[in-house]
């Protein structure tokens, strides 16, 4: 693996380390409703913006997609961790059963295995290349198609978790009614970055903004 470490990187791993102080702080406080799926989804995050600092960090195609690949770890654990937390937040565990997580759980669990496996298939990425069209050398893909079918299903998810915690929003005290604000614009940031991307107008190209 051959290495060139970008500032965007060091702010990826600053985001990795404070997901990280995160899910130590949840776990202690797990008693807490939400508190062991924030625990999960934070780890999620921290896989995902550890992946993309060492991905944007390798200065060779076949390092950026190892890491590409290790990303989905964390991508595939966050929509489900997400739903979980709101479920778990909102007075709804006794829907969490081990029937439902597994049901939850198998379309990402197929994105993870696709996408460890897509020299076989491209369904994940069509296409891989690197790129020096922006401040550093890129992992430039097109999406296949599975990938649509993993970014629905995990805007699904993020949906269904956010009206969850709209409708608490409008039936709490006021000082658990800023605390589900908060909650709404910090999980609605990132998946505007991500639509920004996906999209393709990333400000630096070829750039996600989602971990950050």
């Amino acid at each position: 693996m051959y290495w060139q470490v970008t500032p965007y990187s060091y702010l990826l791993l600053m985001v990795a380390a404070m997901s990280a102080a995160l899910v130590f702080f949840a776990w202690r406080r797990r008693g807490t409703p939400g508190a062991e799926a924030l625990a999960l989804l934070m780890t999620g995050v921290c896989m995902w913006a550890a992946g993309y600092a060492l991905e944007l960090s390798g200065a060779d195609l076949p390092t950026k997609i190892f890491w590409a690949k290790a990303e989905y770890i964390g991508i595939a654990t966050v929509p489900v961790a997400w739903l979980a937390f709101a479920l778990q937040y909102t007075g709804r565990e006794e829907q969490l059963t081990h029937r439902n997580v597994a049901l939850l759980s198998a379309l990402p669990l197929v994105t993870l295995l696709l996408a460890g496996t897509n020299e076989v298939h491209g369904l994940v990425w069509s296409s891989t290349g690197l790129t020096e069209d922006g401040p550093f050398p890129a992992l430039e893909v097109d999406h296949g198609g599975w990938f649509w079918v993993h970014l629905s299903y995990s805007y699904l998810l993020l949906l269904v978790g956010t009206i969850l915690l709209i409708s608490m929003l409008t039936r709490s005290p006021n000082l658990y009614r800023k605390q589900n604000l908060a909650l709404l614009v910090a999980v609605s940031v990132p998946w505007v970055g991500n639509g920004i991307y996906v999209l393709g107008f990333s400000p630096v190209p070829n750039l996600d903004l989602t971990p950050f």
